[in-house]
């Protein structure tokens, strides 16, 4: 079939009414039927198109053109076209001129498969997978900035919980999220090669949104979306294996995201309560999914702020020259504080761990008990060095736990783990 080029897309968009310079909307879609096909046209037209890019280099540049500085790059003014189908755009003064109507949500549902597709060329490219890392961080932002800006519109509506505790969610929500995840795990290698402010503009998104535990008025949060759909935060542990430590550290010093983590992951779970069915407004005509109970919620969140730390130790090898223990909570740098840190760190995971080994009963499962004993482990390993902290925080957080343990069964993996720590004070 012939190539589509990308001067092609922009004159389909603008020609029947579009401008890739769409002004940032509610996505609200259109009552009258008539006026809401018409107003599809724009993004319809330029979608079937972009759906039949088989190089994503024909986005890059015109192939028709001089190649100047002015008509060669047209990737920009392609990512307006995309970021206009998912309901986003520009700040600039031509975004206040458009015409164009917000998408449907059935739109937008197109668009985010599109930029799933176009993230798949550029992963299957013969280039190499760091030619194209700038054109999948912005396809990653894209999807990112859409979800959080449904999550917006839709307000409470996207999630209800009713009085038995049953959850639903946005199927748009779900969804996109869903896309979200397998571009941020497919793009992970790219990362590596990426600029360090590249990776930094995506983390400080990501993590807000994904890793962030504590919902900004109460309820659910689109960390919950995240955590159901993957509650042991293995995108995460990928990324980790593409990104600098120091990048990784400097986007969470920047959103203040670790020290909810640790504060969510002390706390532990029983944060979401049940909202009113009945006074639900109508989330914009997206179906509504079942996705569990809200304790299910609950737990997948719990898991996943446990695992997003475990990470971060692993990654950084748990050292006080590396991970951020200072700037938790805003403590000066001095062994009574940083004794503090430490322990707020090691303390929820050896709480899991605790959980039914008075009894001998295998209360957690041997992943989860592999993943605290490996964070655990990983934090007071890091800090071994000074003798003096390390010796009081096993005595202090895991030597309780041990001496009442009455049976050491070796099919109970917690009580496994528990001794191990107990072992790397001897």
């Amino acid at each position: 079939q012939q190539r589509v080029s990308a001067q092609e897309i922009l004159s389909a968009f603008a020609g029947t009414g579009g401008s890739a310079d769409a002004q940032d909307t509610n996505m609200m879609g259109d009552d009258d039927p008539a006026e809401a096909a018409a107003g599809a046209a724009p993004y319809n037209d330029a979608a079937s198109l972009l759906e039949r890019v088989d190089d994503l280099e024909d986005l890059l540049f015109d192939p028709f053109g001089n190649c100047t500085a002015i008509t060669g790059d047209v990737w920009p003014q392609i990512n307006r076209v995309l970021r206009s189908g998912l309901g986003l755009g520009c700040d600039d003064a031509s975004a206040a001129a458009s015409t164009v109507p917000p998408p449907s949500p059935d739109v937008i549902g197109r668009f985010s498969r599109i930029h799933s597709q176009l993230d798949g060329l550029c992963a299957s490219s013969s280039l190499g997978i760091g030619d194209f890392g700038p054109q999948r961080i912005d396809l990653l932002v894209n999807v990112a900035d859409a979800l959080v800006a449904m999550h917006r519109r839709l307000k409470e509506s996207w999630c209800c919980i009713d009085g038995s505790g049953e959850a639903r969610m946005s199927e748009d929500v779900v969804s996109l999220a869903q896309i979200m995840l397998d571009m941020l795990i497919d793009s992970a290698p790219a990362l590596e090669l990426a600029q360090e402010e590249e990776c930094h503009r995506l983390l400080l998104g990501i993590l807000k949104m994904a890793a962030e535990p504590t919902p900004e008025c109460g309820g659910v949060s689109l960390a919950n979306v995240i955590s159901s759909a993957d509650p042991y935060a293995e995108w995460f542990s990928f990324l980790s294996r593409f990104i600098h430590p120091a990048t990784l550290i400097k986007a969470f010093a920047e959103t203040r995201v670790l020290e909810n983590i640790i504060q969510f992951c002390n706390e532990g779970p029983g944060r979401i309560a049940p909202t009113n069915l009945a006074t639900m407004a109508s989330n914009g005509g997206s179906d509504m999914i079942a996705v569990g109970t809200a304790a299910d919620l609950d737990h997948c969140l719990y898991l996943h702020s446990l695992s997003i730390l475990r990470t971060l130790l692993v990654v950084t090898a748990g050292s006080e020259r590396i991970f951020p223990y200072q700037e938790l909570g805003g403590i000066e740098s001095s062994n009574a504080p940083l004794s503090q840190s430490v322990t707020r760190i090691v303390a929820p995971f050896v709480k899991v761990l605790s959980v039914g080994t008075k009894e001998g009963t295998a209360a957690v499962d041997a992943r989860l008990a592999s993943l605290c004993e490996e964070a655990a482990g990983t934090a007071l390993q890091g800090i071994k060095q000074n003798k003096e902290i390390f010796e009081a925080i096993v005595h202090t957080t895991i030597v309780p736990v041990t001496d009442k343990v009455i049976s050491a069964a070796d099919a109970n993996p917690s009580i496994a783990a528990i001794m191990t720590l107990k072992m790397m004070a001897c």
